[in-house]
């Protein structure tokens, strides 16, 4: 009469996480193509908020999963890809970006690479110009001194 009892509860058990299971699948609304690129392109214009240097497009996280899926909800609601960034900027800040923006410190971002090569460009011509120029005390020898090369020289000479 137990087991009776124990295997009906662990049916109804199975059975209830199985209807769980299908109803959070049942929430993911069908998208039309252009849905689905929108909201392709928002997960590669996000990060993971776990795996920093992943967009959401790339994690498998569930966080990212989370995401993705209220993506898809924000966009199957109408909203632009702006409204969605803006949410989430909103949530979580600027660093959720893929790009920083150019504005504020998002600039340094976009600035800072091509100072560095700037930068570097002019070191490197300054220190070329420096290398190639050839001394001008060096060129020319004065006559006392030429002399003392030239006596260096014949002494030298075995001839």
């Amino acid at each position: 009469m137990i087991s009776g009892i124990r295997f009906t509860v662990q049916v109804l058990i199975l059975t209830i996480v199985f209807l769980v299971s299908t109803l959070s699948f049942a929430e993911v609304e069908e998208l039309t193509a252009q849905q689905e690129q929108q909201a392709a392109t928002l997960y590669g214009e996000l990060k993971c908020p776990v795996c920093k240097n992943q967009s959401l497009a790339e994690s498998t996280s569930f966080l990212a999963e989370e995401m993705k899926v209220q993506i898809r909800d924000l966009v199957a609601a109408g909203k632009t890809n702006q409204d969605v960034i803006d949410f989430y900027v909103e949530r979580y800040g600027d660093w959720i970006l893929m790009r920083p923006r150019a504005e504020g410190r998002g600039l340094v971002a976009w600035l800072a690479p091509g100072g560095a090569i700037l930068f570097g460009l002019g070191w490197v011509f300054v220190a070329l110009r420096r290398w190639s120029r050839t001394p001008q005390e060096a060129a020319t020898l004065s006559p006392e001194h030429a002399e003392l090369v030239k006596a260096a020289i014949s002494e030298g000479d075995p001839s």
